[in-house]
């Protein structure tokens, strides 16, 4: 009977590795990850405590959900044109998200020096 089991988790997703969550996320990402934990933890306490005839029906569908680890896969189809307008958007999103970055980092060494600059009077 133990065999059965180990055999039985050895198939499938490897467990998942909770130290990596955050692994590979912007700091707004890794921020945005907690804020939504935190609110679904939130969702969650506040549903637990009403009866089944207080719950509305997009809470009941998101128990349901939950309760059947549900995750949904949209599977849209895009004609040519869209897909390159989508990629533009894209390409254009990283270039303005570059540019911030670019901007970040020459504030951040205006600033730097600034401080320099006031140490040394």
């Amino acid at each position: 009977d133990t065999t059965m089991e180990t055999e039985k988790k050895k198939r499938g997703r490897p467990p998942k590795r909770k130290a990596m969550e955050f692994e590979g996320m912007t700091y707004e990402g890794a921020i945005n990850n907690a804020l939504d934990k935190e609110v679904a933890a939130e969702l969650d306490d506040t549903l637990a405590h009403k009866s089944e005839d207080e719950l509305t029906d997009d809470e009941r569908k998101y128990l349901k959900r939950k309760r059947e680890k549900k995750s949904y896969t949209l599977n849209v189809r895009f004609t040519e044109s869209e897909m390159q307008d989508i990629l533009a958007r894209c390409e254009q999103y990283l270039q303005n998200k570059e540019q911030q970055e670019r901007n970040r980092q020459y504030q951040e060494k205006k600033r730097t020096q600034q401080r320099r600059k006031d140490m040394l009077e």
